[in-house]
């Protein structure tokens, strides 16, 4: 949400520029994604994974593996359905699994301090990373994972430093970082290039090529390109109608730039019935 708090200040300004506009919302792909919606195969994917590993957990022979996959569909559920408790269910797997390797396992710790910098927990995150790295991460995890921590708490020089050991011209994780620190960096349209090219290597991952789709659209907001924003936001509620984000960028996107309140209210009355 606080994408789009700082993005409406941009739509504003170029909405308030040009008179002779063009409608950018299509009522009509609006009217067709609410009647037709249906649970989105992404949705239904994951949770047949979830259940899968839920139900090869062993209470008396307690693991890592069937436990930790369990636990990210979990996790990824949230990111589709916003539900906060499937994230704090996570956890205490997680930390289950820590307490019965004694602590000596970095995937349970890396994991918590992931999701302690989805609840901006980030005294938690750090600890937790601190503790995995002590116990031994491969190069990529840990520089990936040093950058996520950095990046996310302000430290951006800590943070581009992160990244130079993990630079690989074809890999969608850094692509993805490398995106969010040339925004930072006031370089957009860098960060738009690096962004798209995330896109491309996320092969057939929905759930990937969706996460860097959403942030294109976002990019594009914050350069101005309001009708590329919306063919990006189209483009991944085409991939996975669940991406509440991109459904809601373009509920701004009909509110303030086209000034159709009516559309606008539509597509959030849509979106608060599905999270």
């Amino acid at each position: 949400m606080k994408q789009f708090i700082s993005a409406i200040a941009v739509i504003t300004l170029f909405a308030s520029c040009d008179h002779g506009k063009r409608t950018i919302v299509s009522a009509t792909f609006v009217d067709s994604l609410i009647s037709h919606y249906t649970t989105p195969a992404a949705i239904t994917a994951n949770e047949a994974d979830m259940q899968f590993w839920k139900n090869r957990i062993d209470p008396k022979n307690p693991g890592i593996t069937n436990e930790s996959k369990y636990a990210a569909a979990l996790v990824r559920r949230f990111h589709l359905s916003g539900d906060i408790h499937d994230v704090l269910v996570s956890d205490s797997v997680l930390r289950k699994i820590d307490s019965l390797y004694n602590h000596k396992e970095a995937s349970p710790n890396i994991s918590l301090a992931t999701h302690s910098i989805l609840q901006h927990r980030f005294k938690e995150a750090d600890d937790y990373f601190t503790l995995a790295r002590t116990i031994g991460l491969k190069n990529y995890e840990l520089y990936a994972a040093a950058f996520d921590m950095d990046f996310e708490q302000g430290r951006y020089q800590l943070a581009t430093t992160d990244l130079k050991p993990i630079k690989v011209a074809n890999d969608y994780g850094y692509n993805f970082r490398y995106s969010k620190l040339s925004h930072y960096k006031g370089e957009v349209d860098t960060a738009i290039a690096a962004m798209k090219k995330a896109v491309d290597l996320a092969g057939d991952d929905i759930f990937l090529k969706q996460a860097a789709l959403s942030n294109v659209a976002d990019l594009f907001i914050h350069s101005g390109n309001l009708a590329a924003a919306y063919d990006d936001y189209v483009a991944s509620v085409r991939l996975n109608a669940a991406d509440l984000h991109s459904i809601m960028g373009i509920g701004w996107i009909a509110l303030v730039y086209d000034k159709n309140d009516s559309l606008a209210e539509k597509i959030f009355q849509f979106a608060r019935t599905r999270t």
